[in-house]
């Protein structure tokens, strides 16, 4: 079948495979990637009124693995020691737990890739 391309021009994290590389340019289609050295991925909270919560790349490879499921697991608050009161602000009461919800972009991401690896190789 032949290809058509949806646009001329592409953006992408992680570099494509020299296998669909060559797929591609025996079917006529000329491809340039040039390198990204740096990028930025952002991951954030929704806890209301709550400035900052610091968690270390394992903690959060262990949240995305869902063995940490509560924002009041003893192992954030022993980062966070403040952040018992602001759920507790949110919550209106004193809190026994305040569940985590993760959501992440689509498989396909190429952000999730890399966040992916460097959160398995940070916390194995």
């Amino acid at each position: 079948g032949s290809f058509f391309p949806d646009s001329d021009f592409g953006v992408g994290n992680v570099p494509i495979s020299s296998a669909d590389y060559a797929s591609l340019a025996e079917a006529g289609v000329e491809i340039v990637q040039l390198p990204v050295l740096f990028t930025a991925v952002a991951v954030f909270h929704s806890i209301p009124n709550t400035p900052a919560v610091n968690l270390t790349s394992c903690m959060l490879a262990r949240v995305f693995r869902r063995d940490i499921v509560d924002w009041l697991d003893p192992v954030i608050l022993e980062v966070n020691p403040k952040l018992q009161g602001y759920i507790n602000a949110a919550a209106g009461e004193r809190a026994a737990a305040y569940p985590i919800v993760v959501a992440r972009r689509n498989k396909g991401s190429s952000i999730t890739a890399v966040l992916t690896q460097y959160l398995h190789e940070a916390c194995p």
